[in-house]
This record gives C-alpha cells, structure tokens and sequence, in this order.
C-alpha cells in the first residue's frame, strides 16, 4: 500500500512540473511540440520492440517474506526517489 502511494506522490510531482514547463515551451516554439510527439513516439517503439524482444524469457518471481521487512515510511520514501 505504501510502495504504491509512494509511486503515484512521485508521479504526480513530476507530471504537475512537467506540465508546467512543457506547456511554456511549447506556447514559446510551437515546432518543440511536433519533435516531442516524434521523440515520444519513438520512445514508445523503443519499447515495444524491447518487450517483444524479451517476452522469451520466462519471468522470476521473489520471496514476498522478504519484502515485508521494510518499514513503510522507507517503502514510500524509496519509491518517491
């Protein structure tokens, strides 16, 4: 629960500062926001072809006793890094 709060805070701080910034840059140089779709679409293709190059490998699962040794602000703290 608290690995997953940690990820959204994180994710919320970094979207609401990228939003910020990105739609000043792209108000500023309208031709930024063509390069920003094509770098994003690449990046996506990126991927795909990452996931579709290791979906051989079988996936390795861990011992969840292991995980609940953590104390939860350090879950939260660490996922929020």
């Amino acid at each position: 629960m608290f690995t997953a709060l940690g990820v959204g805070t994180g994710a919320l701080v970094l979207s609401v500062a990228a939003l910020l910034g990105l739609k000043t840059v792209f108000s500023l140089m309208p031709v930024s926001y063509l390069i920003f779709k094509i770098a994003g679409g690449c990046y996506l293709l990126f991927l795909a072809f990452g996931i579709m190059r290791s979906a051989r490998i079988p996936l390795q699962t861990i011992d969840a006793t292991l995980c609940q040794d953590i104390a939860l602000f350090r879950r939260f703290r660490n996922q929020t890094q």
